[in-house]
Protein backbone atom coordinates (compact mmCIF):
# COMPACT_ATOMS: atom_id res chain seq x y z
CA UNK A 1 0.00 0.00 0.00
CA UNK A 2 3.08 2.21 0.84
CA UNK A 3 4.66 1.55 -2.23
CA UNK A 4 1.31 2.43 -4.48
CA UNK A 5 1.50 5.79 -2.67
CA UNK A 6 5.28 6.86 -3.51
CA UNK A 7 4.54 5.45 -6.70
CA UNK A 8 1.37 7.90 -7.01
CA UNK A 9 3.44 10.84 -5.62
CA UNK A 10 5.87 10.13 -7.74
CA UNK A 11 4.00 10.23 -11.17
CA UNK A 12 2.01 13.34 -9.78
CA UNK A 13 5.33 15.25 -9.22
CA UNK A 14 6.29 14.26 -12.78
CA UNK A 15 2.77 15.28 -14.13
CA UNK A 16 3.04 18.65 -12.24
CA UNK A 17 6.61 19.19 -13.51
CA UNK A 18 5.37 18.82 -17.15
CA UNK A 19 2.64 20.70 -16.64
CA UNK A 20 4.31 23.70 -15.42
CA UNK A 21 6.60 23.60 -18.71
CA UNK A 22 4.00 23.77 -20.89
CA UNK A 23 2.48 26.81 -19.06
CA UNK A 24 6.04 28.45 -18.77
CA UNK A 25 7.66 29.45 -22.12
CA UNK A 26 10.96 28.35 -22.71
CA UNK A 27 12.52 31.10 -22.72
CA UNK A 28 11.87 32.04 -19.17
CA UNK A 29 13.13 29.26 -18.37
CA UNK A 30 16.41 29.26 -19.99
CA UNK A 31 19.07 32.16 -18.77
CA UNK A 32 19.07 34.97 -21.05
CA UNK A 33 22.45 35.41 -22.71
CA UNK A 34 21.42 37.68 -26.01
CA UNK A 35 19.67 41.03 -26.10
CA UNK A 36 16.88 40.00 -29.23
CA UNK A 37 16.92 43.46 -30.45
CA UNK A 38 19.02 44.70 -33.53
CA UNK A 39 20.98 48.16 -32.69
CA UNK A 40 21.46 49.28 -36.08
CA UNK A 41 24.70 51.77 -36.06
CA UNK A 42 25.53 54.23 -38.48
CA UNK A 43 29.37 55.89 -38.12
CA UNK A 44 27.54 59.11 -36.66
CA UNK A 45 25.44 56.87 -34.96
CA UNK A 46 28.20 54.94 -32.87
CA UNK A 47 29.94 58.16 -32.10
CA UNK A 48 27.17 60.17 -30.41
CA UNK A 49 26.61 56.70 -28.57
CA UNK A 50 30.01 56.22 -27.34
CA UNK A 51 30.19 60.14 -26.39
CA UNK A 52 27.20 59.48 -24.21
CA UNK A 53 28.19 56.64 -22.48
CA UNK A 54 31.87 57.55 -22.28
CA UNK A 55 33.15 57.06 -18.62
CA UNK A 56 35.96 59.30 -18.99
CA UNK A 57 33.58 61.94 -20.02
CA UNK A 58 31.90 61.67 -17.01
CA UNK A 59 35.23 61.46 -14.87
CA UNK A 60 36.30 64.71 -16.45
CA UNK A 61 32.79 66.35 -15.61
CA UNK A 62 33.10 65.26 -11.96
CA UNK A 63 36.40 66.73 -11.85
CA UNK A 64 34.79 69.82 -13.45
CA UNK A 65 32.63 69.66 -10.90
CA UNK A 66 35.06 69.59 -8.02
CA UNK A 67 37.29 71.96 -9.60
CA UNK A 68 34.49 74.98 -10.07
CA UNK A 69 33.62 74.40 -6.34
CA UNK A 70 36.97 74.65 -5.35
CA UNK A 71 37.16 78.21 -7.09
CA UNK A 72 34.49 79.40 -5.49
CA UNK A 73 36.02 78.60 -1.87
CA UNK A 74 39.27 80.50 -3.32
CA UNK A 75 37.47 83.24 -4.52
CA UNK A 76 35.92 83.10 -1.31
CA UNK A 77 38.87 83.32 0.77
CA UNK A 78 40.25 86.28 -2.15
CA UNK A 79 37.32 88.32 -1.13
CA UNK A 80 38.14 88.03 2.36
CA UNK A 81 41.75 88.73 2.06
CA UNK A 82 40.84 91.61 0.06
CA UNK A 83 38.79 92.86 2.99
CA UNK A 84 41.25 91.88 5.55
CA UNK A 85 44.28 94.08 3.35
CA UNK A 86 41.68 97.04 3.65
CA UNK A 87 40.76 96.53 7.74
CA UNK A 88 44.54 96.50 7.55
CA UNK A 89 44.94 99.71 6.20
CA UNK A 90 41.88 100.86 8.64
CA UNK A 91 44.41 99.10 11.38
CA UNK A 92 47.34 100.81 10.75
CA UNK A 93 45.28 104.58 10.76
CA UNK A 94 43.92 103.38 13.84
CA UNK A 95 47.18 102.09 15.26
CA UNK A 96 49.04 105.29 14.89
CA UNK A 97 46.09 107.53 16.39
CA UNK A 98 46.77 105.48 19.49
CA UNK A 99 50.61 105.65 19.17
CA UNK A 100 50.12 109.36 19.25
CA UNK A 101 47.71 109.73 22.33
CA UNK A 102 50.34 107.17 24.08
CA UNK A 103 53.59 109.28 22.90
CA UNK A 104 52.44 112.79 23.86
CA UNK A 105 53.28 114.23 27.44
CA UNK A 106 49.79 113.28 28.66
CA UNK A 107 50.30 109.52 27.94
CA UNK A 108 49.16 108.27 31.36
CA UNK A 109 45.83 110.54 31.26
CA UNK A 110 45.70 108.59 27.77
CA UNK A 111 46.50 105.19 28.91
CA UNK A 112 43.95 105.89 31.51
CA UNK A 113 41.20 106.38 28.80
CA UNK A 114 41.48 103.75 26.33
CA UNK A 115 41.95 100.70 29.59
CA UNK A 116 38.31 102.58 30.03
CA UNK A 117 37.50 102.25 26.01
CA UNK A 118 38.62 98.51 26.50
CA UNK A 119 36.64 98.02 29.37
CA UNK A 120 33.24 99.33 27.58
CA UNK A 121 34.62 97.52 24.79
CA UNK A 122 34.93 94.00 26.38
CA UNK A 123 31.68 94.50 28.47
CA UNK A 124 29.70 95.06 25.02
CA UNK A 125 31.06 92.00 23.36
CA UNK A 126 30.56 89.78 26.74
CA UNK A 127 27.04 88.10 26.11
CA UNK A 128 27.24 86.43 29.79
CA UNK A 129 26.06 89.80 30.78
CA UNK A 130 22.61 90.65 30.27
CA UNK A 131 21.47 94.15 28.68
CA UNK A 132 20.24 96.09 31.69
CA UNK A 133 23.67 94.79 33.10
CA UNK A 134 25.98 96.15 30.31
CA UNK A 135 23.93 99.35 30.25
CA UNK A 136 24.79 100.30 33.77
CA UNK A 137 28.08 99.26 34.07
CA UNK A 138 28.99 101.39 30.35
CA UNK A 139 27.19 103.86 32.34
CA UNK A 140 29.45 104.01 35.37
CA UNK A 141 32.69 104.28 32.87
CA UNK A 142 31.01 106.46 30.72
CA UNK A 143 30.90 108.73 33.68
CA UNK A 144 34.78 108.23 34.22
CA UNK A 145 35.69 109.13 30.90
CA UNK A 146 33.56 112.67 31.34
CA UNK A 147 35.73 113.31 34.55
CA UNK A 148 39.23 113.33 32.87
CA UNK A 149 38.98 116.82 31.46
CA UNK A 150 40.73 116.55 28.37
CA UNK A 151 42.39 119.96 27.03
CA UNK A 152 41.60 121.34 23.81
CA UNK A 153 45.15 120.19 22.31
CA UNK A 154 44.57 116.67 23.93
CA UNK A 155 40.57 116.58 22.97
CA UNK A 156 42.56 116.98 19.17
CA UNK A 157 44.51 113.70 19.66
CA UNK A 158 41.57 111.65 21.48
CA UNK A 159 39.83 108.71 19.66
CA UNK A 160 36.26 108.53 19.84
CA UNK A 161 33.96 105.70 20.90
CA UNK A 162 33.63 104.33 17.62
CA UNK A 163 37.66 103.92 16.74
CA UNK A 164 38.61 102.92 20.00
CA UNK A 165 35.79 99.90 19.82
CA UNK A 166 37.55 98.91 15.74
CA UNK A 167 40.72 99.65 17.02
CA UNK A 168 40.49 96.96 19.88
CA UNK A 169 38.70 94.62 17.29
CA UNK A 170 41.34 94.22 14.92
CA UNK A 171 43.78 93.75 17.59
CA UNK A 172 41.88 90.84 18.52
CA UNK A 173 41.54 90.28 14.94
CA UNK A 174 44.94 90.59 13.59
CA UNK A 175 46.22 88.91 16.72
CA UNK A 176 45.09 85.20 15.52
CA UNK A 177 46.60 86.13 12.17
CA UNK A 178 50.02 86.61 14.13
CA UNK A 179 50.08 89.82 13.88
CA UNK A 180 50.38 92.57 17.15
CA UNK A 181 52.09 95.89 14.55
CA UNK A 182 49.45 96.39 11.77
CA UNK A 183 52.72 97.43 10.02
CA UNK A 184 54.09 94.63 8.67
CA UNK A 185 56.73 94.00 6.15
CA UNK A 186 56.16 93.64 2.07
CA UNK A 187 57.01 90.02 2.66
CA UNK A 188 54.55 89.45 5.34
CA UNK A 189 52.17 91.19 3.69
CA UNK A 190 52.72 88.73 0.48
CA UNK A 191 52.78 85.30 2.60
CA UNK A 192 49.42 86.06 4.63
CA UNK A 193 47.49 88.08 2.24
CA UNK A 194 48.58 88.27 -1.46
CA UNK A 195 49.17 84.74 -2.37
CA UNK A 196 45.90 83.46 -0.99
CA UNK A 197 44.16 86.59 -2.81
CA UNK A 198 45.47 86.92 -6.19
CA UNK A 199 47.20 83.40 -6.66
CA UNK A 200 45.33 80.17 -5.94
CA UNK A 201 42.19 81.33 -7.44
CA UNK A 202 43.50 82.65 -10.72
CA UNK A 203 45.68 79.11 -10.63
CA UNK A 204 42.39 76.99 -10.09
CA UNK A 205 40.99 79.04 -13.19
CA UNK A 206 43.79 78.60 -15.65
CA UNK A 207 43.36 74.73 -14.37
CA UNK A 208 39.59 74.64 -15.35
CA UNK A 209 40.50 76.75 -18.42
CA UNK A 210 42.79 73.56 -19.08
CA UNK A 211 41.23 70.64 -18.28
CA UNK A 212 37.89 71.98 -20.59
CA UNK A 213 40.49 71.76 -23.29
CA UNK A 214 41.33 67.91 -22.10
CA UNK A 215 37.57 67.30 -22.36
CA UNK A 216 37.45 68.76 -26.08
CA UNK A 217 40.42 66.79 -26.65
CA UNK A 218 39.53 63.51 -25.08
CA UNK A 219 36.08 64.16 -27.29
CA UNK A 220 37.94 63.91 -30.53
CA UNK A 221 40.15 60.95 -29.13
CA UNK A 222 36.82 59.02 -28.73
CA UNK A 223 35.51 60.11 -31.90
CA UNK A 224 38.57 59.12 -33.95
CA UNK A 225 39.06 56.10 -32.05
CA UNK A 226 35.07 55.15 -32.20
CA UNK A 227 35.21 55.97 -36.59
CA UNK A 228 38.76 54.05 -36.42
CA UNK A 229 37.04 50.94 -34.63
CA UNK A 230 33.84 51.09 -36.81
CA UNK A 231 35.81 51.23 -40.26
CA UNK A 232 37.92 48.13 -39.41
CA UNK A 233 34.90 46.51 -38.11
CA UNK A 234 32.85 47.55 -41.56
CA UNK A 235 35.88 46.12 -43.10
CA UNK A 236 35.84 42.63 -41.55
CA UNK A 237 31.59 42.61 -42.53
CA UNK A 238 32.69 43.09 -46.09
CA UNK A 239 35.41 40.85 -45.97
CA UNK A 240 33.17 37.90 -44.65
CA UNK A 241 30.84 39.01 -47.52
CA UNK A 242 33.51 38.57 -49.92
CA UNK A 243 35.18 35.56 -48.50
CA UNK A 244 31.34 33.74 -49.02
CA UNK A 245 30.94 34.44 -51.68
CA UNK A 246 34.37 33.16 -52.12
CA UNK A 247 33.44 30.13 -50.56
CA UNK A 248 30.24 29.62 -52.36
CA UNK A 249 31.77 29.87 -55.69
CA UNK A 250 34.64 27.11 -55.00
CA UNK A 251 32.39 24.85 -53.29
CA UNK A 252 30.33 25.13 -56.64
CA UNK A 253 33.76 24.41 -58.29
CA UNK A 254 34.35 21.48 -56.35
CA UNK A 255 31.09 19.87 -56.79
CA UNK A 256 31.10 20.54 -60.26
CA UNK A 257 34.82 18.76 -60.31
CA UNK A 258 33.66 15.78 -58.35
CA UNK A 259 30.89 14.94 -60.64
CA UNK A 260 33.55 15.81 -63.67
CA UNK A 261 35.88 13.22 -61.82
CA UNK A 262 33.24 10.50 -61.85
CA UNK A 263 32.81 10.99 -65.22
CA UNK A 264 36.37 10.62 -65.70
CA UNK A 265 36.63 14.08 -67.27
CA UNK A 266 39.62 15.23 -64.65
CA UNK A 267 42.22 13.85 -62.63
CA UNK A 268 41.87 12.80 -58.77
CA UNK A 269 44.77 14.93 -58.56
CA UNK A 270 42.98 18.12 -60.00
CA UNK A 271 39.96 17.31 -58.02
CA UNK A 272 41.96 16.82 -54.87
CA UNK A 273 43.70 20.04 -55.84
CA UNK A 274 40.49 21.92 -55.72
CA UNK A 275 39.01 20.31 -52.76
CA UNK A 276 42.30 21.95 -50.70
CA UNK A 277 41.15 25.22 -51.64
CA UNK A 278 37.75 24.90 -50.74
CA UNK A 279 39.46 23.56 -47.36
CA UNK A 280 42.10 26.43 -47.64
CA UNK A 281 38.82 29.15 -48.05
CA UNK A 282 36.50 27.40 -45.14
CA UNK A 283 39.44 27.94 -43.06
CA UNK A 284 40.01 31.83 -43.89
CA UNK A 285 36.41 32.12 -43.87
CA UNK A 286 36.09 30.95 -39.97
CA UNK A 287 38.99 32.71 -39.12
CA UNK A 288 37.76 36.20 -40.76
CA UNK A 289 34.37 35.64 -38.85
CA UNK A 290 36.36 35.15 -35.59
CA UNK A 291 38.18 38.36 -35.86
CA UNK A 292 34.69 39.70 -36.93
CA UNK A 293 33.18 38.72 -33.56
CA UNK A 294 36.32 40.08 -31.63
CA UNK A 295 36.01 43.08 -33.59
CA UNK A 296 32.47 43.43 -32.62
CA UNK A 297 33.00 42.60 -28.78
CA UNK A 298 35.51 45.42 -28.53
CA UNK A 299 33.72 47.82 -30.38
CA UNK A 300 30.59 47.53 -28.30
CA UNK A 301 33.50 48.14 -25.17
CA UNK A 302 33.80 51.29 -26.46
CA UNK A 303 31.12 52.35 -27.23
CA UNK A 304 29.38 50.98 -23.38
CA UNK A 305 26.72 48.57 -24.78
CA UNK A 306 25.52 45.44 -23.27
CA UNK A 307 28.10 42.73 -25.09
CA UNK A 308 25.10 40.83 -25.68
CA UNK A 309 23.50 43.37 -27.44
CA UNK A 310 22.90 42.24 -31.39
CA UNK A 311 24.77 45.37 -33.54
CA UNK A 312 24.28 45.77 -37.11
CA UNK A 313 26.83 48.05 -38.48
CA UNK A 314 25.15 50.13 -41.73
CA UNK A 315 25.40 53.63 -43.44
CA UNK A 316 29.14 53.77 -44.01
CA UNK A 317 29.67 56.98 -45.08
CA UNK A 318 32.93 58.59 -46.28
CA UNK A 319 32.56 62.22 -44.80
CA UNK A 320 35.98 63.37 -44.20
CA UNK A 321 37.43 65.28 -46.96
CA UNK A 322 40.64 67.54 -47.89
CA UNK A 323 38.95 70.69 -47.57
CA UNK A 324 41.97 73.01 -46.54
CA UNK A 325 45.58 73.06 -47.91
CA UNK A 326 49.03 72.25 -45.91
CA UNK A 327 49.45 75.89 -44.83
CA UNK A 328 45.71 76.33 -43.26
CA UNK A 329 45.49 73.44 -41.28
CA UNK A 330 48.90 74.58 -39.58
CA UNK A 331 47.47 77.94 -39.21
CA UNK A 332 44.32 76.62 -37.77
CA UNK A 333 46.38 74.00 -35.29
CA UNK A 334 48.79 76.80 -33.84
CA UNK A 335 45.48 79.00 -33.34
CA UNK A 336 43.53 76.29 -31.93
CA UNK A 337 45.55 73.22 -30.97
CA UNK A 338 45.26 72.39 -26.78
CA UNK A 339 48.84 72.39 -26.22
CA UNK A 340 49.20 76.23 -27.46
CA UNK A 341 46.17 77.11 -25.68
CA UNK A 342 47.15 75.44 -22.46
CA UNK A 343 51.15 76.66 -22.96
CA UNK A 344 49.23 80.64 -23.20
CA UNK A 345 47.25 80.21 -20.22
CA UNK A 346 50.39 79.11 -17.90
CA UNK A 347 52.21 81.99 -19.88
CA UNK A 348 49.33 84.23 -18.43
CA UNK A 349 49.23 83.23 -15.03
CA UNK A 350 53.22 83.25 -14.65
CA UNK A 351 53.70 86.62 -16.25
CA UNK A 352 50.64 87.75 -13.60
CA UNK A 353 51.86 86.01 -10.48
CA UNK A 354 55.58 87.94 -11.52
CA UNK A 355 54.18 91.52 -11.87
CA UNK A 356 52.28 90.34 -8.31
CA UNK A 357 55.94 89.33 -6.84
CA UNK A 358 57.87 92.60 -8.26
CA UNK A 359 55.06 94.73 -5.67
CA UNK A 360 55.89 93.38 -2.81
CA UNK A 361 59.55 91.45 -3.00
CA UNK A 362 62.86 92.38 -4.31
CA UNK A 363 64.86 91.31 -7.37
CA UNK A 364 67.10 89.17 -4.82
CA UNK A 365 64.46 87.12 -3.32
CA UNK A 366 63.98 83.75 -4.60
CA UNK A 367 60.28 84.42 -5.58
CA UNK A 368 61.39 86.80 -8.05
CA UNK A 369 63.87 84.50 -9.46
CA UNK A 370 61.97 81.84 -9.89
CA UNK A 371 58.75 83.72 -11.17
CA UNK A 372 61.05 85.06 -14.39
CA UNK A 373 62.51 81.53 -14.80
CA UNK A 374 58.94 80.47 -15.02
CA UNK A 375 57.68 82.63 -17.63
CA UNK A 376 61.15 81.99 -19.48
CA UNK A 377 60.44 78.45 -19.65
CA UNK A 378 56.71 78.42 -20.25
CA UNK A 379 57.18 80.54 -23.65
CA UNK A 380 60.28 78.07 -24.15
CA UNK A 381 57.54 74.94 -23.94
CA UNK A 382 55.26 77.26 -26.41
CA UNK A 383 58.00 77.72 -28.92
CA UNK A 384 58.52 73.44 -28.61
CA UNK A 385 54.58 73.28 -28.96
CA UNK A 386 54.48 74.92 -32.33
CA UNK A 387 57.32 72.98 -33.83
CA UNK A 388 55.86 69.74 -32.44
CA UNK A 389 52.70 70.74 -34.27
CA UNK A 390 54.14 71.77 -37.32
CA UNK A 391 55.63 68.84 -37.36
CA UNK A 392 52.69 66.77 -36.68
CA UNK A 393 50.39 68.61 -39.53
CA UNK A 394 53.06 68.04 -42.03
CA UNK A 395 53.45 64.62 -41.19
CA UNK A 396 49.68 64.10 -41.53
CA UNK A 397 49.67 65.65 -44.86
CA UNK A 398 52.41 63.27 -46.04
CA UNK A 399 50.64 60.36 -44.85
CA UNK A 400 47.17 61.20 -46.34
CA UNK A 401 49.21 62.02 -49.67
CA UNK A 402 50.15 58.54 -49.69
CA UNK A 403 47.65 56.81 -48.27
CA UNK A 404 45.54 58.98 -51.62
CA UNK A 405 48.54 57.68 -53.66
CA UNK A 406 48.13 54.13 -52.15
CA UNK A 407 43.76 54.30 -52.47
CA UNK A 408 44.29 55.06 -56.64
CA UNK A 409 46.91 52.16 -57.27
CA UNK A 410 44.44 49.63 -55.18
CA UNK A 411 41.10 51.39 -57.50
CA UNK A 412 43.82 50.63 -60.51
CA UNK A 413 45.17 46.96 -59.37
CA UNK A 414 41.18 45.95 -58.58
CA UNK A 415 40.19 47.04 -61.94
CA UNK A 416 42.90 45.33 -63.72
CA UNK A 417 42.47 42.02 -61.62
CA UNK A 418 38.83 42.00 -62.86
CA UNK A 419 39.70 42.34 -66.60
CA UNK A 420 42.15 40.11 -66.13
CA UNK A 421 39.36 37.41 -64.76
CA UNK A 422 37.40 37.57 -67.30
CA UNK A 423 40.16 37.09 -69.53
CA UNK A 424 40.64 34.02 -67.55
CA UNK A 425 36.69 33.07 -67.74
CA UNK A 426 36.39 33.32 -71.01
CA UNK A 427 39.76 31.41 -72.26
CA UNK A 428 38.29 28.66 -69.36
CA UNK A 429 35.00 28.49 -70.99
CA UNK A 430 36.88 27.41 -74.70
CA UNK A 431 39.34 24.82 -72.80
CA UNK A 432 42.20 26.80 -73.23
CA UNK A 433 43.12 27.49 -69.51
CA UNK A 434 42.31 25.17 -66.41
CA UNK A 435 39.78 25.55 -63.29
CA UNK A 436 43.38 26.27 -61.13
CA UNK A 437 44.15 29.22 -63.07
CA UNK A 438 40.26 30.50 -62.89
CA UNK A 439 40.00 29.98 -59.22
CA UNK A 440 43.61 31.90 -58.68
CA UNK A 441 42.17 34.80 -61.27
CA UNK A 442 39.01 35.03 -58.47
CA UNK A 443 41.64 34.66 -55.48
CA UNK A 444 43.44 37.90 -56.57
CA UNK A 445 40.01 39.74 -57.63
CA UNK A 446 39.15 39.40 -53.75
CA UNK A 447 42.36 40.12 -52.03
CA UNK A 448 42.64 43.42 -54.22
CA UNK A 449 38.84 44.14 -53.32
CA UNK A 450 39.50 43.11 -49.34
CA UNK A 451 43.04 45.90 -50.02
CA UNK A 452 41.29 48.61 -51.87
CA UNK A 453 38.41 48.62 -48.97
CA UNK A 454 41.24 48.89 -46.37
CA UNK A 455 43.20 51.76 -48.58
CA UNK A 456 40.28 53.69 -48.83
CA UNK A 457 39.03 53.41 -44.58
CA UNK A 458 43.18 54.14 -44.27
CA UNK A 459 42.49 57.10 -46.36
CA UNK A 460 39.31 58.72 -44.44
CA UNK A 461 41.25 57.90 -41.27
CA UNK A 462 43.84 59.61 -42.12
CA UNK A 463 41.64 62.68 -43.33
CA UNK A 464 39.41 62.58 -39.86
CA UNK A 465 43.08 62.87 -38.17
CA UNK A 466 44.28 65.80 -39.72
CA UNK A 467 40.87 67.40 -39.11
CA UNK A 468 41.18 67.12 -35.43
CA UNK A 469 44.69 67.85 -35.14
CA UNK A 470 43.80 71.59 -36.96
CA UNK A 471 41.30 71.69 -33.74
CA UNK A 472 41.88 71.57 -30.35
CA UNK A 473 43.14 67.91 -30.74
CA UNK A 474 43.05 64.74 -29.85
CA UNK A 475 45.02 62.11 -27.24
CA UNK A 476 47.77 60.34 -28.71
CA UNK A 477 48.63 58.16 -25.47
CA UNK A 478 46.94 56.64 -22.60
CA UNK A 479 43.34 55.09 -23.01
CA UNK A 480 39.60 55.94 -22.31
CA UNK A 481 36.98 52.72 -21.75
CA UNK A 482 33.42 52.45 -22.05
CA UNK A 483 33.22 49.03 -20.71
CA UNK A 484 30.25 48.32 -18.10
Amino acid sequence: MKTNIRTTKRILSIVLIFFFISIVPVSQLVHATKDDDVLKLSDKDSITIALKNSKDLKKMNLALSSMNRKLISLKKLSDEMDKALKALDEYQILYSKEKKMLNSSSKDKFQEYLNLQKEIFEISQDNKINQNEKKRRIQEIQYQLSILNFTEDESKLLMTTKETSQLFAYKIMFKKLGIDNPYISDREKFEKFIKPRDFFWYSMEAEIKKTRNKKSQLKNTIELSTIKSFNVLYQLNQMVKIKEDIYNIQNKDFKQTCIKFKNGQVSRLERDCVERELKKCALDLENTKRNKDNMEMNFKKLLGISLYKNIEIINKTDTAKLSLDKEDYLKNAIKNRAEILNDNIDIDVKKRELSIIKKYLASKDIEWIEGENSVCQAEIKLNNSKNLIEKDILSSYIEIENYKNKLEMSHKTLNNAKEKLKDVNKTHEVGMSTLLATLKAKLYVTQCEIESIKSNLDYQESLYKIKFASEIGYINKGGFTNEK
